[in-house]
């Protein structure tokens, strides 16, 4: 694997401790340079919106800056294949030599011919294809690329907090909302509604627009023996199983995943706002890498009033 996991490879880091140590800092110079691109980009969309291109000024890059600039493109592209690359290989689902991994904002697929090297392409939720490559002697062979600066922020951000605690690690994190903070938008699809689930079957839903935004279409319900939650859509059956620990496994579609992005966001603004919490950052629970919170039993919407078996709580959404 591209990425050692600490746990488990002990020997491996102590004999290469310094390469480990180097690739860290690595990582870390690769996650600024691509925040530090995207905010150019981002800086540069302004500037043509408020002024005529014939109008604007370009700095004059020495050609000592424009290798730099190259090459730390180029790693943040080879980081984004290794960080797909480790994903579906740890965390895909499939068969006769196809797997796909989905997250909350990318879909990952692994196909392996008959004859010759897997391919690897990476998606976004329009199905737009970002990035495919084939793995050639451990190392990324880049086949087509068209990623954003901030999918690349977006995957190399995940790359760093992967190489420091394995992906086992990342996915242990009983809270979602701490996974999300480690693999942001490639948290493994149904990771915020996971969240959204857990505080409210724990009682913490003084979010006022909460059940309009639900609208009387979801279930949410927690076996009491196992502590593994659920999330059932009223028209399609369940969409999402929630375990204790590991990653959740979804069937959510894109309208399901863009649903309770939105509603994760707002309750977890609204969570941090009662509390005094000033977000700055990653603290606006967006998906952007580095924030914390917390989620663990049960009420029905409407009344307050919950109904429990000595075997599961359940919480139906509806108006108040």
């Amino acid at each position: 694997m591209p990425f050692v996991d600490r746990g488990d490879a002990s020997s491996a880091i102590s004999h290469q401790f310094s390469q480990y140590q180097a690739f860290t800092d690595f990582l870390k110079a690769m996650v600024e340079a691509a925040q530090k691109e995207l905010e150019k980009s981002k800086e540069k969309e302004q500037n043509e919106q408020s002024e005529p291109e014939s109008k604007l000024t370009h700095p004059e890059l020495t050609e000592l800056d424009r290798v730099k600039e190259s090459e730390q493109q180029q790693a943040m592209v080879e980081i984004s294949a290794l960080t797909a690359h480790e994903l579906v290989q740890t965390n895909g689902v499939g068969q006769d030599g196809e797997f796909y991994y989905q997250s909350e904002s990318y879909s990952i697929h692994s196909t392996t011919p008959e004859l010759g090297e897997p391919t690897f392409r990476v998606t976004d939720s329009e199905h737009k294809e970002l990035l495919s490559f084939q793995m050639v002697d451990g190392k990324p062979q880049i086949l087509e690329e068209q990623l954003s600066p901030q999918d690349k922020l977006n995957f190399v951000g995940a790359a760093s907090n992967i190489h420091t605690e394995g992906t086992e690690g990342v996915l242990s994190h009983s809270d979602a909302n701490d996974r999300l903070v480690r693999l942001g938008e490639l948290s493994p699809a149904g990771t915020r509604a996971a969240w959204v689930a857990q505080q409210l079957l724990d009682g913490r839903d003084d979010y006022p627009p909460l059940d309009k935004k639900l609208d009387n279409r979801y279930q949410f319900s927690r076996d009491l023996e196992t502590g593994h939650c659920s999330i059932t859509d009223k028209q399609e059956g369940q969409i999402l199983q929630i375990p204790q620990v590991g990653a959740v496994s979804s069937t959510m579609s894109k309208e399901h995943l863009d649903k309770f992005k939105e509603i994760h966001t707002d309750m977890y603004r609204h969570q941090q706002a009662s509390r005094g919490v000033v977000q700055t950052g990653a603290d606006k629970g967006d998906g952007q890498i580095g924030s914390k919170s917390s989620g663990q039993t049960s009420a029905k919407s409407g009344s307050k009033s919950g109904s429990k078996s000595s075997a599961s709580s359940a919480r139906s959404t509806g108006g108040r």
